[in-house]
């Protein structure tokens, strides 16, 4: 008997004891009436209306002297057995009521019926209360793969309402999801390939945070969020294929489409890709991007991934005419750049795919005299002057906020022989169009300032171990394309 039933068979048998007994109850307590019948109220004697015995109240079996005619009327109550009635029902309410206290009372449904009612339910504090029961049985791995499966299955498909992707989706499934994230679900349900074939096909929740307003004519950052919680054994691709309701042209979409990543493994840390959208119009931008997602389970007998769509919604509001930001350069705020990216390059050979890093310290530029200054800079690792590693990257001044990166490119060749020398140098220079992507228009203190200096400076190489942590999530693009480095603290 599977664990479901067995739940379902105790709430069965558990509403029949109770039923019973509150009939029991009443069966003692009601059940004996005396319909008009004079009975001795000790021996519960019926009493011949013919009898003398009557005039005087005293039974003629037992002897008994009734006080009243109305003595004689009193209904027989079978007080021990009320008694049991009621105290097994206490025992009862009392099991229940310390069973809520702990867990509240969605933990004492059946798997199935909170299923059921799940989609349905609203954002309201009892439907997040159910939803983190059915969450905490699924990390548990208390559920019966046959509901675990039906459950991934409302997630996948979603409702009317719930589309995948959006606000009321993930209201109402992605606590459920949240569920695959640790070790607790997969190391229940790892060895079930209908389990397994379920989460792969539910979802990633991703989200996109970018600036709510905007000036006219600079390119929009956008962030992607992408929440998995596969199994390092999986492998997920993420693409972006168009920005619908945004004014793309041609072009523009043809250019998006290189927006494309990979995860393999779960471990490392970082989920954020950036992308960079084409400089609005005017007006407010109420659109979305059209997201294709895909996930390769080595232990399912398909080769062929799982994929799905996902819509993203993204909401802008372009200002009439952009703030003039004013060109900054001292010494003071030189130094804090150089102390910024002293860390240099970070590079890991092992393996088929090297990968580098810059690593850099948004912080060192947190000091309140920089709070006015945004950040826009373009990271070269060159080699004997010639750029053979760029990113750029951009934040504000006084707090690291508003951060954003564009994805690097990179001599893959060059940097596997890179030595520290005099040739290899890291140079750092301002450019005013990616500050503007840190400025803030809708900030409370908006940047005035950019830093327009540059900075030279020998090129730091860092070899890390293979289990060295790097971001795990990395541009599905031929070679001379990789992942920027997770800022250092």
């Amino acid at each position: 008997m599977s664990r479901e039933s067995l739940v379902i068979l105790c709430w069965l048998a558990g509403v029949v004891v109770a039923l019973f007994l509150l009939w029991s109850l009443w069966w003692a307590l009601f059940s004996d009436r005396s319909r008009g019948v004079r009975r001795c109220p000790r021996c519960w004697h019926v009493n011949d209306p013919g009898t003398t015995a009557i005039a005087n109240l005293r039974c003629p079996e037992c002897g008994h002297q009734a006080a009243s005619e109305r003595e004689l009327l009193r209904t027989r109550r079978k007080w021990v057995l009320a008694v049991m009635c009621a105290v097994g029902l206490c025992a009862e309410t009392a099991w229940v009521q310390a069973a809520v206290a702990a867990s509240g009372w969605w933990s004492l449904l059946p798997d199935r019926v909170l299923i059921a009612i799940g989609p349905w339910m609203g954002d309201t504090a009892d439907a997040r209360e159910m939803r983190t029961s059915l969450r905490d049985r699924l990390v548990c791995g208390r559920i019966d793969p046959a509901d675990v499966v039906r459950l991934f299955e409302l997630a996948r498909k979603g409702d009317a309402v719930s589309v995948p992707g959006s606000v009321p989706w993930r209201t109402r499934y992605l606590p459920w999801i949240q569920a695959l994230h640790g070790p607790g679900f997969w190391n229940a349900y790892a060895n079930v390939p209908e389990v397994r074939a379920a989460a792969v096909a539910v979802p990633p929740d991703i989200t996109a945070s970018h600036p709510r307003t905007w000036w006219p004519d600079t390119p929009l950052p956008v962030t992607l969020a992408v929440e998995d919680g596969l199994p390092e054994d999986m492998s997920m691709r993420i693409e972006v294929l168009d920005a619908e309701g945004l004014g793309l042209s041609d072009a523009d979409r043809e250019a998006l489409r290189s927006n494309r990543w990979i995860r393999r493994g779960s471990s490392g840390f970082g989920t954020e890709l950036p992308i960079v959208l084409p400089a609005p119009g005017s007006g407010s931008l109420d659109g979305r991007l059209v997201i294709r997602w895909g996930v390769i389970d080595p232990s399912a007998s398909a080769e062929s991934p799982t994929t799905g769509i996902v819509h993203v919604p993204i909401s802008v509001q372009v200002r009439p005419e952009r703030q003039p930001l004013t060109a900054r350069s001292d010494p003071v705020i030189d130094e804090a750049m150089r102390a910024a990216f002293d860390p240099g390059l970070l590079r890991r050979r092992a393996g088929r795919n090297p990968r580098f890093a810059f690593s850099y310290r948004p912080p060192e530029t947190a000091a309140s005299e920089f709070r006015d200054t945004a950040f826009g800079l373009v990271v070269e690792a060159c080699e004997s002057g010639v750029p053979r590693r760029t990113l750029r990257v951009w934040w504000r001044g006084g707090s690291g906020r508003s951060m954003g990166w564009e994805r690097p490119v990179e001599n893959r060749e060059r940097l596997l022989t890179a030595e520290p020398s005099s040739i290899w140098t890291l140079r750092v220079r301002g450019d005013e169009s990616l500050a503007r992507r840190a400025a803030e228009p809708d900030a409370g203190e908006p940047a005035t300032h950019w830093w327009s200096g540059t900075i030279e400076m020998p090129l730091r190489i860092e070899d890390v171990e293979p289990q060295r942590r790097m971001q795990r999530w990395v541009p599905d693009m031929p070679h001379q394309i990789d992942e920027p480095a997770e800022p250092t603290s």
